[in-house]
């Protein structure tokens, strides 16, 4: 289903685990509610603080180069609501508590429309191994149970209500990295500001030649499926 943007409840708040995976998997539609004036918040759970090939780094180093990245590329998309949890990367853990309370308080908070996050369930054996990645994984299944079971319910992180914080449960997730896209966005019109948001992320190479090639046949192979020339692609699931 191609879905407008002004169909896309907000405020929208994209929660993923690491810097660049919003920006990649979501660039486009964050850049088009932000340009249409509608609010958007961006929440990494970890600063990407494994994420060099450099024995030279520390994890401290890392973490504040990564982090200044992703203030840089969502500010080219529009959005400058940024949050960083600074869970350890790599070692996400579903069925953490202080991860599900971290993220039922931004819910709540926030109260959005929308909430983008991982595939919770991408274990599919089509699926690749980047949707697989256990970080991906934990936050994905984490944000699901927030969104859907605890952030709603009353009896869950009871101190919030003491702190004025209702319940609150979203209209949909839209998950990433999924093999099971359903719902499609056109972003042809943002993919510029998509490219220089991802070009952002430089620790991760995603500057070198070639990457604007490569991510612009992904956004051409879901414009395909989507029925328009270039898309983003997510699995909308909807509480019951």
């Amino acid at each position: 289903m191609l879905r407008s943007p002004e169909e896309v409840a907000t405020p929208l708040l994209a929660i993923c685990a690491h810097p660049d995976d919003i920006d990649i998997h979501a660039g486009g539609l964050a850049a088009l509610l932000a340009r249409a004036g509608r609010p958007v918040a961006f929440v990494l759970v970890t600063s990407g603080d494994r994420g060099t090939a450099d024995p030279t780094c520390t994890r401290e180093q890392v973490a504040a180069a990564r982090e200044e990245e992703q203030r840089t590329a969502a500010a080219e998309l529009g959005v400058r609501d940024v949050t960083f949890l600074r869970f350890p990367d790599g070692d996400v853990q579903y069925e953490t508590r202080a991860l599900r309370e971290r993220i039922v308080r931004l819910i709540r908070e926030r109260r959005p429309g929308t909430i983008v996050t991982h595939d919770p369930f991408g274990q599919a054996a089509n699926a690749d191994a980047c949707s697989v990645y256990p970080d991906h994984r934990a936050v994905g299944a984490t944000v699901f149970e927030a969104a859907y079971v605890a952030a709603p319910g009353p009896l869950y992180h009871p101190e919030h209500l003491a702190e004025g914080l209702a319940p609150h449960k979203p209209e949909r997730l839209l998950c990433v990295m999924s093999d099971r896209p359903n719902l499609f966005v056109d972003i042809g019109a943002v993919f510029a500001a998509k490219w220089r948001a991802i070009r952002r992320h430089e620790s991760q190479g995603r500057h070198l030649p070639g990457m604007e090639e490569f991510f612009r046949r992904i956004a051409t192979e879901q414009g395909t499926l989507a029925g328009c020339a270039l898309a983003e692609g997510f699995w909308e699931l909807l509480p019951t």
